[in-house]
């Protein structure tokens, strides 16, 4: 997930903060301000004086700042701390939004396995109804009645194909990644052909 991820270099980058910082604790020297004083001739430099007085610009002592210094590090331990926080938040919150969505995801498919055995019941409960109508064993409302039966009975069905479909890309999102529909596949069932009264 990209808000995870971006947490988590968050975390990393707190974390070379506080190196630098560490670093900063360390006696340095600029080789840069040191070129500048750097005499060929050594037996003139030894002559000019105080070497340190020359050599002093280029030397950090970090004795002179080391208020400063652990003010810096005490700043950039908070905010790795707040960092971590961060992450530990988001991570919370993807596994929570990732568990919502599976189990969304699983209610649904019992909920569509148990409409789609109404279906199958409905639809042989019609072709029953037909046969006993041709037969003339059975009204023509009674065929009626079972075909109404078994549309609202597809209709659910098609919803419950529809919030499979969303609960899918929703879980899909809360992993982290797109979605990429799949071809579409003939699983309507086609509308039940209505008996006709006999002339």
């Amino acid at each position: 997930r990209p808000d995870v991820v971006a947490a988590r270099w968050r975390v990393e980058a707190a974390d070379k903060d506080i190196a630098v910082a560490k670093t900063r604790f360390y006696p340095s020297l600029n080789l840069t301000a040191l070129g500048g004083v750097i005499n060929p001739d050594v037996g003139k430099l030894l002559e000019s004086g105080s070497v340190f007085g020359l050599v002093a610009p280029a030397l950090s002592l970090p004795i002179f700042d080391g208020g400063k210094l652990r003010a810096n590090l005490a700043g950039s331990d908070a905010q790795y701390d707040l960092a971590v926080a961060d992450y530990n938040q988001k991570v919370i919150a993807a596994l929570r939004e990732v568990a919502d969505q599976v189990t969304a995801v699983r209610s649904l498919e019992q909920r569509a396995q148990a409409q789609n055995d109404a279906v199958q019941t409905a639809t042989a409960a019609f072709d029953l109804a037909q046969q006993r109508y041709r037969a003339g064993i059975g009204s023509y409302l009674e065929v009626l009645s079972v075909q109404e039966q078994l549309l609202l009975a597809r209709q659910r069905m098609a919803g419950l194909q529809s919030q499979q479909l969303l609960a899918s890309v929703r879980l899909q999102r809360a992993l982290g990644g797109g979605f990429t529909p799949e071809p579409a596949r003939d699983t309507a069932h086609a509308a039940p052909t209505s008996a006709q009264p006999n002339s």
